[in-house]
This record gives structure tokens, sequence and C-alpha cells, in this order.
């Protein structure tokens, strides 16, 4: 029996000019060096989004996010002892039901993501979705396909890459990425009602003092927000 090929079509086809590469290999030079001061200390961090696809912009940001749990002071601690600072700390949380997050910013365009609750199959989707690498991927400068705010999929070839609408492609999308078809769906959904009424915001966000500990404003937000703390006690 033969397996059904399905037919693509791309929406358009892009080619990277001389500038386009020197932005993206300027950022992700910056980039690697965020990671590998992790990597020495044992832990292995991911970026994610346009870096890790290749389409980035001057204002692209350095978005890095790490899969596992980990005390958000040992982060604090390997980014001193590196000579690097921080810029800004925030908790986000985008519905009752997602992973509460960390947020630890370097600068105005970097930004260290860190799960302070059990990362759920749906949250960490949410990155395979733009598409992730790790350190050794970044270094042999491999890209990987992802999707881009405008439902729009973009698959890397050696020239640029090639861009495909998500919609109508949703199962296409699913094999590719390697995720459920029914997220790929949710994430329709959402960015096109997005589309519709405009962004309407996030269920929790807290902005932090730069002293101040991720997990102990976490647990004083716990105290009066019961659906925060019914995740806590999930752990």
């Amino acid at each position: 029996m033969t397996r059904d090929k399905i037919s693509i079509e791309y929406s358009n086809k892009v080619i990277y000019d001389k500038n386009h590469w020197g932005i993206l290999a300027h950022k992700r030079d910056r980039a690697k060096k965020i990671l590998h001061m992790f990597y020495k200390e044992g832990l292995n961090p991911l970026v994610f989004g346009s870096l890790a696809r290749g389409d980035v912009k001057k204002s692209s940001d350095i978005d890095i996010i790490f899969p596992d749990k980990i005390p958000t002071y040992k982060l604090e601690v390997i980014i001193d002892k590196n000579g690097e600072y921080i810029f800004a700390k925030d908790i986000i949380q985008a519905t009752p039901g997602d992973t509460i997050k960390a947020n630890i910013y370097l600068s105005e365009q970097e930004c260290l993501t860190v799960p302070l609750t059990r990362f759920i199959k749906k949250s960490f989707q949410f990155y395979q979705f733009g598409g992730c690498l790790d350190l050794d991927k970044l270094s042999k400068n491999e890209r990987v396909p992802g999707t881009d705010k405008n439902l729009i999929l973009k698959i890397p070839t050696k020239y640029g890459h090639n861009e495909l609408e998500l919609k109508k492609n949703e199962l296409y999308a699913s094999k590719l990425l390697n995720i459920d078809l029914e997220f790929i769906l949710q994430r329709i959904r959402v960015l096109t009602r997005r589309d519709k009424v405009g962004r309407t915001g996030v269920f929790l966000h807290e902005n932090l003092n730069l002293e101040d500990n991720f997990e102990k404003v976490l647990k004083d937000i716990s105290d009066r927000n019961s659906f925060v703390r019914r995740i806590l006690m999930k752990g």
C-alpha cells in the first residue's frame, strides 16, 4: 500500500539578502552566549520563535525557554556570575489553566522564561508551534519550521524560507511540527479571534522589583487567588 502524499502549494517563497543573514548571525551569536552560560551549569534552555526559524528582523526579540522547573535564584546566580544584568522581572499566566511562568529580562529584547508550575503539554506545544532549538543545533546553524502570530507556517530553505498559510494546512503543520492537531486548531481559533476583537490580555501578570524572589511573590499571589492556589497544590 502506498502512502498518500500531501500536496503543498506555498503562498510565498522568501530569499534572504546579505543584511538579513547578518542580523540573524548577530542575534544568534548573542543567543548562543546566553544559552552557553546555562548549558555549562548543566541546564539546557531553548531559543524559540523567529530566531529558531530564521525569519528575523532588527527588532526581533531573543526569546529563551527553560523546559523544566528550576529554582529561579539559581538562574539569577548564573546570570550574575557571568557578568550579565537583570533588566526586569515579571510573572505571567495566559489563562487559568496554563502554566505559570517567570520572565527574566536581560534587556528589552532578551527574555528568559522558566516555568514556576509544571509545564502542561499544551503550554510547551506553544513553543514547538513557533519553532525552538537547543544550543547544539543553534551552534550548527540549523533552522526549524514554525508558525508566526499571523498564522503563517515558515519552512526554512537554503536561501531563506517558504511560507504556507496555516489554515487549510493544519494536518500538514501538525505532522511537520510534531504537535497535536487539536492544538493547531486551538491556536488558529485564538489568533483569529484576536484579529477580530483585539488582544484581551492575560489572566495573571505581575511585575516584580529586581530584588523580589519569584517563588515568594507567587506564594503571596496564591494567598489571594484561589485559581493560582489550586495550581500550586497540584505541583
